[in-house]
């Protein structure tokens, strides 16, 4: 019997993902509108299944680009078929395919980010993502975001140039990194950074973003973040799911550049921040958390911990139990959806 010859995926082997649900509890709505807003169309909330098909045709074409400015995550068949043919978030499909875990890039990815990221603040807020009782009236939804650009002194921005230039912003993330968690009284959230070329100007550019749930003595400290870190956006909001929602929309925006910007110079960008941290979420630690009836009391003097950090399995396990106690008796505990 001849041997059968299997074929390597190509570029053209596309899957079909056709949406079968549309989720539209928040953390789905506020992900999709943070993505498809600006890469399609400002109403993608009302056509998300058309929205999504348009989009995979941006993604893959823009994969192909850069797999040929040699783009390292796309320099085989394999690799790109990964890429070309990551899911979509915030819709059910009977499809089951790998992620690619490009969440810089990747618009799918992000959008999975930012969910997970969502749904840890709704935690903060009403103890459990299905309960509707907020816990701590004295809190607010903070957030900020802000545009800049990194230009070192006579140096302008090329294919040979670009490491340096990301040089210099790593620098500029490492400075700041936990300048608003010193200014604020934060209970938790993300911050993060997007990069793109800026090949008009001939420098780089990068958004900083982030969400907060702030105790309410920081609300005098606003104009103190601003003026410190050099914000152009900053606002706060009633703690309520709808607000949690337009301050991700407002905040974390998929930069659209990163898929106009010519790609040699994206992909030597993103070759030279492989391994780079740019985003980081806060959370208070578990003993700075005091739980007084139906109030959230956060100790003074406390400091902030970053998800991802290392931690010792009877402090994971106190939090699962505080935030079960928060959630109440007989609540549902969450568990992430991986779609």
């Amino acid at each position: 019997m001849p041997r059968q010859v299997v074929s390597k995926p190509t570029m053209a082997t596309l899957r079909s993902f056709p949406v079968k649900k549309v989720f539209q509890a928040h953390r789905y709505r506020a992900s999709r509108q943070a993505i498809l807003s600006t890469l399609v169309s400002a109403r993608a909330v009302k056509r998300v299944a058309y929205d999504f098909t348009v989009l995979r045709k941006q993604w893959v074409t823009r994969t192909a680009e850069l797999s040929v400015a040699r783009w390292k995550p796309a320099s085989t068949c394999r690799q790109l078929y990964l890429l070309n043919n990551c899911p979509p978030f915030g819709v059910s499909t009977d499809v089951q395919q790998r992620v690619c875990n490009r969440d810089h890039i990747c618009p799918y990815c992000r959008g999975r980010y930012l969910q997970e990221q969502f749904t840890k603040l709704e935690t903060l807020l009403y103890g459990d993502p299905f309960l509707d009782n907020l816990l701590d009236s004295a809190v607010r939804i903070a957030w900020f975001r802000t545009e800049g650009w990194v230009k070192p002194p006579q140096c302008e921005l090329s294919v040979a140039t670009t490491p340096v230039f990301v040089r210099e912003l790593l620098s500029h993330v490492r400075k700041h990194r936990q300048r608003e968690a010193g200014l604020f009284d934060i209970l938790g959230g993300p911050v993060q950074i997007a990069v793109y070329p800026e090949s008009a100007q001939k420098r780089l550019g990068f958004v900083r973003a982030g969400v907060f749930i702030v105790a309410g003595t920081a609300w005098p400290q606003l104009e103190q973040l601003r003026n410190a870190n050099k914000i152009g956006k900053v606002e706060t909001l009633a703690p309520t799911r709808a607000n949690l929602c337009k301050a991700f929309v407002a905040a974390f925006a998929y930069p659209s550049k990163l898929m106009t910007e010519p790609a040699d110079l994206t992909a030597t960008m993103l070759n030279a921040l492989h391994g780079a941290r740019l985003a980081t979420c806060y959370s208070r630690g578990t003993a700075s958390v005091t739980h007084c009836g139906n109030r959230t009391g956060v100790e003074p003097g406390q400091r902030n911990h970053r998800y991802g950090e290392r931690r010792g399995r009877g402090e994971q396990g106190s939090r699962r139990r505080l935030l079960r106690q928060r959630a109440g008796k007989g609540a549902r505990y969450w568990q992430h959806d991986p779609t």
